[in-house]
């Protein structure tokens, strides 16, 4: 059987993974965080931050992550506990997104 270049019968092809969405990003093992963080979309990032697996070095390469929006920055420099790090204290504000407010507290 032939099949047009693009088009594939029942749903997804086989050689393409499933969508990173915010369920995805709360269930992956650290490995996949570490694989994905880097190039996901918001969703995921939101996800990600309900994760248990998430580790400061993960959550800098959120920080770093362009996707990512205002609220999931803000909601970062709320929790004390991720806030300790002076990793995520320099990704925090190294991020254009992160409200000014917020930035300034970091600073020196």
């Amino acid at each position: 059987m032939t099949y047009i270049d693009g088009v594939h019968p029942r749903g997804t092809p086989p050689n393409q993974s499933a969508p990173l969405d915010r369920e995805r990003g709360r269930t992956h093992a650290r490995s996949q965080l570490r694989l994905h963080l880097a190039d996901a979309p918001g969703d995921y990032l939101e996800g990600a931050l309900d994760n248990p697996e998430l580790g400061t070095d993960e959550l800098a390469m959120l920080l770093r992550n362009r996707a990512g929006t205002t609220e999931i920055v803000a909601r970062v420099g709320r929790n004390r506990a991720w806030m300790r790090e002076r990793s995520i204290q320099i990704a925090l504000v190294g991020n254009p997104r992160t409200p000014q407010i917020l930035a300034r507290r970091f600073l020196p």
